[in-house]
């Protein structure tokens, strides 16, 4: 059986300026640097948006404000691996992230 590998959150609050759309339209957040390297997975969970990069990390996106969109923390589990997938529980509590070296 393999590790569990535990992510940690190694950083916080990055905020994004866009404008706002009209109540009840959907928004177009534009277009801005997340990753170093390519996203391969996105989920949206309870207001957040989570992010699967080959750069090893799973980053989470928030809506902050009325304008702005922040990261809220960067998951790291895997070192040197690409994650190519992520899916977080129904309640939002639990994030797991598939990685090129075959582990959760």
């Amino acid at each position: 059986m393999g590790n569990l590998v535990v992510p940690t959150v190694v950083q916080q609050e990055e905020k994004h300026d866009f404008e706002e759309e009209p109540a009840g339209m959907a928004q177009d957040v534009g277009q801005f640097k997340a990753h170093d390297d390519a996203i391969n997975g996105l989920v949206a969970s309870k207001g957040i948006v989570y992010s699967a990069s080959a750069d090893g990390k799973i980053k989470a996106w928030g809506k902050e404000g009325k304008s702005s969109h922040c990261l809220k923390g960067i998951l790291e589990g895997h070192k040197g691996v690409s994650f190519n997938s992520v899916v977080v529980s129904e309640d939002g509590r639990w994030v797991n992230g598939g990685g090129s070296d075959g582990f959760l």
